[in-house]
């Protein structure tokens, strides 16, 4: 029996290919966009079946946003669900507000939503591949293929302002990703490494670099606590990380050098995990914490918590990491899509959802069963 069941598709107002998607905070909208420049905004909405006139839910496109001259590769939701960023390939990163009258009524019967366009940021050589809000929603980060990323802040006028601009890997950045609840970066190359970036006198350093990948990396995501951080690569592995603690318990604390009091270890490999490149992963905040990867074979993988016990040999130390929770590959869903799936999320308050998109122009949404 399948543990993974389709619940839900969304096939008519999409791109041809679909890069990437992000559910809001509140788990009520979804917002995709891919090959054709624009940004679609999803909502679910009671319909009745014209068969048994029987009520049901239907996700239908609330909004379109149309700035940007390229695809936009990825998007981000600020964490109060009232701005979203969008990455392009233009070199630009747009920021679009939710309208306060539609911000107020959005869970009413209105299928549509209004979001105005209120800043482009500029600056990058070459496309942007990602953007993300910090956990206060006044930090931005963006990445690029020329290397960079731009980190920016946003005033209480929604004005923003380039703080640092930060080189450290040696080929195309694909995505960034801020830790859950500190002013700490990480980010995922094409060099085959992660980077985690903290904030130094006013310039932005690398601070760890995480090596073990064998190809690109393609995705990242933290766990829950922040802890731990799971990745995905062009290597077919998905690799577990875990933070180990010195004699602190601030992970802003986390060096590159020896003497560091926190250092990110590798603490479990999925080596093949999927037949070919493995482009998303991602890791749900509820509390199964599970783990979910999506990639070029069509298919979607679950990664559950097979063990969980306390450390009790002689040499108990609190600040290793948790490596007496592992993780096992419960199940694998073959054709998932018709074609790559390029993207995978957990929904932020459904636990057992989940919302994946691909190259056969659809979004599919998924319960755990």
């Amino acid at each position: 029996m399948d543990r993974i069941k389709e619940i839900s598709i969304i096939r008519d107002g999409l791109p041809s290919k679909v890069w990437y998607l992000a559910w809001n905070p509140q788990g009520t909208l979804l917002a995709s966009c891919g090959d054709d420049k624009s940004i679609q905004i999803w909502k679910q909405v009671d319909v009745v079946n014209d068969v048994d006139d029987q009520q049901q839910q239907q996700w239908v496109m609330a909004a379109k946003l149309d700035v940007h001259e390229k695809t936009v590769r990825r998007i981000a939701w600020s964490p109060d669900g009232k701005l979203i960023a969008a990455a392009s390939f233009d070199a630009s990163t747009s920021i679009w507000e939710l309208s306060d009258d539609m911000n107020d009524n959005e869970n009413n019967n209105n299928d549509s939503l209004e979001f105005n366009h209120i800043s482009t940021l500029e600056g990058h050589q070459y496309e942007v591949k990602s953007v993300a809000w910090d956990h206060t929603g006044t930090l931005l980060a963006t990445c690029s293929r020329d290397k960079s990323i731009w980190i920016w802040q946003m005033d209480e006028e929604k004005e923003f302002e380039c703080l640092s601009i930060s080189h450290g890997h040696g080929q195309d950045i694909k995505c960034v990703l801020w830790h859950p609840t500190e002013e700490i970066l990480a980010s995922a190359s094409y060099d085959d490494t992660i980077k985690m970036w903290q904030d130094t006198d006013g310039d932005w350093e690398s601070i760890n670099t995480l090596v073990g990948h064998e190809s690109t990396v393609w995705d990242i995501s933290f766990n829950r606590a922040g802890d731990r951080l799971v990745s995905c690569s062009d290597d077919k592995s998905v690799i577990l990380w875990a933070l180990v603690k010195g004699d602190h318990s601030d992970p802003s604390q986390s060096s590159s050098s020896s003497s560091s009091s926190y250092q990110w270890k590798q603490s479990q490999i999925f080596e093949s995990s999927h037949s070919r490149t493995i482009y998303s992963v991602d890791w749900s905040k509820d509390q199964y914490e599970r783990i979910v990867s999506t990639g070029s074979d069509d298919s979607i993988v679950l990664y559950e918590k097979e063990v969980e016990s306390n450390n009790n040999n002689n040499n108990n130390n609190n600040n290793n990491p948790d490596t007496t929770t592992k993780y096992k590959k419960s199940y694998q869903k073959l054709n998932a899509h018709n074609s790559d799936v390029n993207c995978i999320r957990w929904c932020p308050t459904r636990a057992g959802i989940m919302a994946s998109c691909g190259d056969d122009s659809t979004i599919r949404i998924w319960k755990i069963i």
